[in-house]
């Protein structure tokens, strides 16, 4: 059942709250019900001042139909075993929250707060909206129970239009810099709000900043008031209805101490910038962009300039498909090609674009279905896949240098080289390589297609790259060492954060003052979440032996949890490796011919779960009939498999077999951990699969198998 306040009374009566009443209210529910919102750290008191506060926002009938259908296209999925839960579960608070009028608006109003920025702001706002209503001391929640009711709700409107249509009204603000506006005066402009969806109120007036833009999208989203947007000179920029009929909300863009000037008609809210009373900034989340105009519409003049090269920006990313095609068969002719610089740069053992979309033909197809911006280069980036590997080079350098003829950035512009760098200074060619990135991380990402990625997000993986190229200006143009050494896990992890969620957690943690540990967390870390988003390495989902069949990572939105609804914020490997016994003899092939058969080992695969207070520890143990071979972190068994993969080149069609001698190929008789050496390092190794001659140590502390645990690359397919 739901959770209920007495016999479901509306204690919002006129636009007030009978506290009284409220707390004399009996909070009913099953033990399960309770159980959930303790697991996830929310107090029932919180859930009740909510369902309270949010009886005073009428939804509309299309704005609860968006929140129930919202509900209805959130996901979840397990890990293996079903000990991990990612996801917006069946038994959710906010599924529970839905049973109820009350609820719906809740929800409505906890999850736009929790798109405005991070949670501090949204749970500052709903602290300053029991204020207005007067609530007593006993009744008030703490800004953390607000935080943890803001979580719960986190992530569920990124599959909606609603942070699409959000951006759409802030980005009428300009590109001046964006933060959060005051609690006070964002909660008294919600609490009008309530009035209007209520017909306590005919229209207000919102002066200020971009916030202004987000306050009226959430009123016209889920309450159907119309709304109209313009400077403070009256020029018009946006209406929601005809000219000439009337609007609920008026937004005025501007100075908000210009107010006097501004004011239009009836109640006037004003909202100035937060970052006038605090130290701390928080940034404004600034909404999503609908993936067809992603490279226009988030980089302007230097989007539109990109795509009216034509020529030249298909040149740069069918080369590009074509080298990393190369890269993904550890074809030696790459390192062969690159200058010296680049090849320090660069490592084989470092690459996991595998799968069929991130290299070569499935790249520019997947490309132009992201981002149909493209469509009209796809043929001409085709024709470069043709080319060889030497002209790819020379293509893509080419194609980098006139990239920056046509730029007017301080950096490629001659006439500009003393001017002071412009953080809004956009690089024409430093953008082109952006976009290669962004579509390569995506290409190793499954995500549900109605996502779209955030503004501030897509600014930051271009920012981030922009800044490593300027540290080697003039010397990395057109240098494909330093964009391969760029595209590792360490970058994909970093990337589908700032796409999805805008920012990373390192970046959240440096705004409120703390200092975290370094990135390489991410090479232990097999599942995080991040501002309503969980991110799953996809072997704790399905694990499987080939890369190249499945995506590296898995986006959506939600929490992790226990089966118990205990949640967690990061997954991470419990064990870097561990050996239980030894294989049996195992002696190098020299003349027998590799087979094609498989193992029939009888294998057994368990996820082990283990809680502490701060995080989840897993590993995978193997086992097989003579009993455990040993235990493994699912990300470093990701890291392994995809070593193996590039460790010798395989066209991955027409492969020769093999001729003896085999260069250090073994065979083992048994599974267990083996020594074992090659040109590459010498280590301790687990076995997997038992079937000669396809059991082979691959990598020191890696898994090794046979013909299905990636070793067709090292053996050869045929």
């Amino acid at each position: 059942m739901s959770l209920r306040l007495g016999n479901g009374e509306n204690f919002a009566q006129q636009g007030t709250v009978d506290w009284v009443q409220l707390g004399n209210t009996t909070v009913s529910a099953t033990v399960a019900v309770f159980a959930r919102l303790a697991a996830a750290n929310i107090d029932p008191l919180t859930v009740s001042v909510a369902q309270a506060l949010s009886g005073s926002f009428i939804l509309s009938d299309e704005g609860q139909k968006r929140i129930q259908d919202t509900l209805q296209h959130l996901v979840w999925c397990s890990s293996i075993g079903d000990a991990i839960w990612f996801g917006f579960g069946v038994e959710h608070p906010v599924r529970q929250l839905a049973k109820t009028a009350n609820g719906l608006s809740c929800i409505a109003l906890c999850a736009a707060l929790s798109s405005l920025s991070n949670l501090e702001p949204g749970a500052m706002v709903l602290n300053m909206l029991v204020d207005i209503h007067h609530a007593p001391q006993a009744l008030r929640p703490s800004l953390q129970q607000w935080g943890a009711l803001l979580k719960a709700c986190s992530g569920m409107l990124a599959v909606t239009k609603f942070e699409c249509v959000t951006h759409h009204n802030m980005h009428l603000f300009g590109t001046r810099m964006r933060h959060v506006g005051r609690p006070r005066e964002v909660a008294e402009a919600l609490n009008a709000i309530s009035k209007l969806s209520r017909g306590l109120l005919t229209s207000i007036t919102l002066v200020g900043n971009a916030t202004c833009g987000w306050l009226a999208a959430f009123g016209n989203y889920f309450f159907g008031l119309d709304v109209e947007i313009h400077l403070a000179d009256g020029t018009m920029l946006f209406r929601t209805i005809a000219e000439g009929l009337p609007v609920q909300i008026s937004v005025t863009y501007g100075d908000a101490d210009d107010a006097v000037a501004c004011q239009i008609s009836s109640t006037t809210y004003l909202v100035h910038d937060l970052n006038d009373l605090l130290s701390t900034v928080h940034p404004l989340f600034q909404g999503r962009i609908a993936w067809h105009e992603v490279i226009q519409t988030r980089f302007g003049s230097a989007g539109r300039c990109l795509l009216n090269t034509g020529k030249t920006f298909s040149k740069l990313l069918g080369s590009a498909a074509r080298i990393f095609a190369a890269v993904s068969k550890a074809d030696p002719g790459v390192k062969d090609l690159m200058k010296p610089r680049e090849k320090s740069l660069f490592s084989y053992e470092n690459w996991i674009g595998y799968t069929d979309n991130s290299f070569g033909h499935g790249l520019i197809q997947f490309a132009v279905a992201k981002l149909p911006e493209l469509a009209p280069l796809k043929s001409t980036m085709e024709s470069y896949l043709e080319c060889s590997l030497s002209q790819a080079f020379e293509n893509y350098e080419i194609a980098s240098i006139n990239l920056t003829k046509v730029c007017s950035c301080s950096t490629c512009d001659i006439n500009n080289a003393e001017e002071e760098l412009d953080l809004l200074d956009i690089c024409v060619y430093r953008l082109a390589e952006s976009i290669i990135i962004i579509v390569w991380n995506l290409s190793l990402v499954d995500i549900e297609k109605s996502i779209q990625p955030t503004h501030l997000g897509l600014w930051q993986v271009y920012d981030s790259w922009a800044c490593k190229g300027h540290e080697f200006i003039p010397k990395a143009i057109g240098d494909v060492g330093m964009l391969l050494d760029y595209l590792q896990i360490g970058t994909l992890h970093q990337v589908v954060q700032f796409l999805f969620t805008g920012f990373r957690r390192n970046g959240l943690d440096l705004l409120r003052g703390h200092v975290r540990e370094a990135d390489t967390r991410v090479y232990s870390e097999a599942a995080f979440t991040s501002l309503g988003f969980c991110f799953i390495q996809s072997a704790l989902l399905n694990l499987s032996d080939r890369p190249d069949h499945h995506r590296h990572l898995a986006v959506l939105p939600g929490v992790i949890e226990l089966q118990s609804g205990v949640q967690y914020e990061v997954v991470t490997d419990g064990h870097s490796i561990i050996e239980e016994y030894s294989a049996g003899d195992y002696q190098e092939l020299i003349s027998t011919t590799p087979s094609r058969s498989t193992s029939a080992s009888a294998l057994k695969l368990e996820l082990l779960v283990k809680e502490t207070m701060h995080e989840l520890l897993v590993s995978f143990r193997f086992s097989s009939p003579k009993g455990g071979i040993g235990l493994i972190g699912p990300a470093l068994l990701s890291r392994a498999l995809l070593h193996s993969v590039g460790r010798v080149y395989c066209p991955r069609r027409a492969c020769q077999v093999l001729t003896p001698p085999y260069g250090g190929i073994v065979s083992v008789d048994g599974e267990g951990a083996v020594d074992y050496k090659d040109d590459f390092r010498a280590g301790r190794s687990i076995v997997l699969s038992v079937n000669f001659p396809y059991s082979l140590a691959v990598i020191r502390g890696a898994v090794t198998g046979d013909r299905d645990m990636g070793l067709n690359n090292y053996m050869g397919c045929g």
